[in-house]
């Protein structure tokens, strides 16, 4: 479990430091404050560790994690044309850096990478071993675009997969339940926001 992230020059942040408790954890703010970046960014790092778990029978090695921690953050946060557009903007170049810890012992990771840089990312701690169990990110917005019946205020319908989140989310949504009284509660929630905000 993610215990604490710690970040340095990272999109729209200076530096952050959070420590996450244990169950449901909120994150609140304005938008265009980070919200998303700050939980994609554990998503990102976390997914990547568990895809490599289900591959590899080795621990991990810096080397390889310097590649796979770059493709992941390309995949989910589209940087234009270099990883460095990700880092907190300042003259004269920046370095991000990212370090998270996990409730077990040995498993901390530890990161960076210059504003400078295409995909060269410099890996700083190598945990002892892989994430066992993959992240789920659930971005309600996008999320709500993909349900059948959703149909934005707008009167259009809209789907985004500008990322990889989106797509690997609703592949895990069947693991989150295959009740069918969650399916029919759902549907209720889903029709009533949707009756509650269409024009009279």
């Amino acid at each position: 479990m993610l215990q604490s992230l710690r970040i340095r020059d990272f999109t729209v942040f200076k530096g952050a430091d959070l420590a996450f408790a244990p169950g449901l954890n909120v994150i609140v703010g304005a938008n265009g404050t980070g919200k998303t970046h700050l939980l994609k960014l554990p998503y990102a790092i976390m997914a990547m560790g568990a895809e490599e778990g289900r591959k590899r029978s080795v621990s991990p090695t810096k080397t390889l994690l310097q590649t796979r921690i770059a493709e992941k953050l390309f995949g989910v946060f589209r940087p234009e044309d270099r990883l460095g557009r990700l880092v907190h903007c300042q003259r004269g170049g920046n370095t991000c850096e990212v370090e998270m810890g996990f409730s077990q012992p040995g498993e901390c990771l530890g990161f960076q990478f210059s504003s400078l840089a295409q995909s060269e990312v410099a890996v700083k701690r190598v945990p002892a071993n892989w994430q066992d169990k993959p992240p789920v990110f659930l971005p309600t917005g996008e999320l709500l675009t993909l349900y059948p019946g959703f149909v934005p205020l707008d009167g259009t319908r809209h789907r985004n997969v500008a990322n990889k989140s989106v797509g690997e989310n609703v592949r895990a949504l069947p693991l989150l339940s295959s009740g069918a009284s969650v399916r029919r509660r759902v549907d209720e929630v889903l029709w009533q926001a949707s009756v509650s905000r269409s024009p009279r």
